[in-house]
């Protein structure tokens, strides 16, 4: 927890120096790649505040299964927020595009039901049985991107490096040593604590104004 606060400090410190421009612009923007995101796919909504060469956008989503890869979960819910602070780097002449560099952090927060195929052990019978899972992650990420602009309409794409900090919770499930699938027993939602490198990767379909 002290980590995330210190993390926080350093965002609000990029931000209070960013509003010394008096150049103010405004984004609302959509994410397209969260709908296809494994592990907290949903619907995302960004604001974006832009002050000279730096900007702070805001990011929230309601998680929900909206296309179903494997079936083996249900009734997938949650809520996910990042805060991105971006300095940019270039801009082109005829002021069209420009790229940037920027620090993020989020917080997930999904809670499912799994469902595994499993054996009945001493006998060649099998069952079905479905558990509760939670998942909260923190992530860290840095990113490079760029923001591409058709009048008021902009097109932003950025790519990083990051890592995950996670913290899956299962309960009411069986043994582990009857499963017979396990397709869900990976190491992204195994049980535990758990840290990861992350490699983010962002589309955005917005209107500035």
């Amino acid at each position: 927890m002290r980590h995330l606060f210190l993390i926080l400090f350093v965002f609000v410190g990029m931000t209070v120096f960013g509003q010394e421009s008096k150049s103010i612009e405004h984004q609302v923007k959509f994410s397209l790649l969260r709908m296809l995101n494994y592990t907290a796919p949903g619907l995302e909504l960004s604001y974006e505040i832009g002050y000279g060469k730096f900007s702070t956008q805001f990011s929230a989503a309601y998680l929900i299964d909206l296309v179903h890869y494997i079936k083996v979960r249900d009734k997938l819910n949650g809520m996910r927020f990042n805060l991105e602070e971006k300095y940019f780097i270039k801009t082109t002449q005829n002021r069209k595009s420009r790229f940037y560099v920027s620090s993020e952090i989020g917080y997930n927060h999904v809670n499912f039901v799994a469902y595994e195929r499993f054996w009945i052990r001493g006998t060649q019978e099998d069952y079905w049985a479905r558990w509760n899972k939670q998942s909260r992650s923190v992530i860290v990420n840095t990113r490079v991107g760029g923001q591409v602009f058709a009048g008021n309409f902009v097109f932003d794409f950025s790519a990083g490096l990051g890592v995950i900090f996670k913290n899956v919770k299962e309960y009411n499930k069986p043994p582990d040593e009857e499963m017979l699938d396990g397709i869900l027993n990976g190491i992204l939602e195994v049980a535990g604590k758990h840290t990861f490198p992350n490699v983010p990767f962002s589309v955005k379909i917005g209107y500035r104004f």
